[in-house]
């Protein structure tokens, strides 16, 4: 029989010890015990009108602030158009892509 304490604590133990990157959102933070876990891929997906696009900006522009490197995929927004929905939200996007630590990429989902 496995003690179920002993079996918590290990897996708290392994969670604790994985470096985690800030999503750049503190309360997700909070909720993800520190962000998400360093070198991962992060895929957002959901519903038109559910904020997905704003909590990229927040995750690209954390780790960008801190000196990472990220690319962004699009399949259904022209990059000029992110850019500019990002300085809505003070984002400055556009300066990380121009000193190449952010490549944007815009999938034409028609273009096969």
């Amino acid at each position: 029989m496995i003690n179920n304490f002993s079996l918590n604590s290990s897996i708290n133990a392994v969670v604790d010890s994985i470096e985690r990157t800030s999503t750049g959102v503190e309360g997700l933070d909070d909720l993800l015990n520190g962000g998400y876990p360093k070198g991962c891929i992060v895929l957002v997906s959901g519903t038109p009108g559910t904020g997905k696009t704003i909590i990229c900006f927040q995750f690209l522009y954390a780790g960008l602030k801190s000196g990472g490197k990220a690319l962004y995929l699009s399949s259904d927004e022209p990059i000029q158009n992110l850019l500019q929905e990002a300085e809505k939200f003070n984002i400055p996007l556009k300066q990380y892509r121009d000193n190449d630590q952010l490549k944007l990429l815009y999938l034409d989902p028609s273009n096969g």
